[in-house]
């Protein structure tokens, strides 16, 4: 049986779609704390970035494995 999807997986599956580009709006398409759940994937060794390209305008990009989804 598989593993109900985590809050952090969701946040993953989003930054690998977008493929190491920026990922605009993820905390209105995820629908979590995304800072969170991006501190609980860089616990995971996921390299991710975040920069502010406005106000209130935070975007992440996944800089490892954009093409390669994480075993759990």
């Amino acid at each position: 049986m598989d593993k109900p999807l985590t809050d952090a997986d969701l946040v993953l599956s989003i930054l690998q779609a977008w493929k190491g580009d920026w990922c605009p709006h993820l905390y209105k398409t995820a629908g979590v704390m995304v800072h969170s759940r991006v501190a609980d994937l860089r616990k995971r060794g996921h390299q991710i970035e975040c920069r502010r390209f406005g106000l209130g305008d935070y975007r992440y990009r996944l800089l490892d494995g954009a093409a390669q989804k994480e075993e759990r």
